[in-house]
């Protein structure tokens, strides 16, 4: 199910998705997604479809959820 989840978002939205960790579990998994923009407001915005987009897919279920927003500066430093 996992596979068809992924290639579903990658098909629907321009982000990054990939499976990243618990790859030895059958019945759990880690996935990583990443949405680039200008406006943190459009990137949370982007992520909450997506969630919502995967959450009614009914493959299975969302157990947990981190985001982490990355900012850079002008000259392309962290921030």
């Amino acid at each position: 199910y996992l596979r068809r989840i992924i290639e579903r978002v990658r098909a629907k939205f321009n982000a990054g998705i990939s499976e990243v960790g618990a790859q030895d579990a059958w019945q759990k998994s880690v996935v990583g997604l990443v949405v680039t923009g200008n406006d943190s407001t459009h990137v949370q915005s982007m992520l909450d479809n997506i969630t919502r987009f995967i959450e009614d897919l009914y493959l299975g279920q969302l157990i947990n959820r981190e985001v982490d927003i990355v900012h850079y500066n002008e000259n392309e430093e962290l921030v």
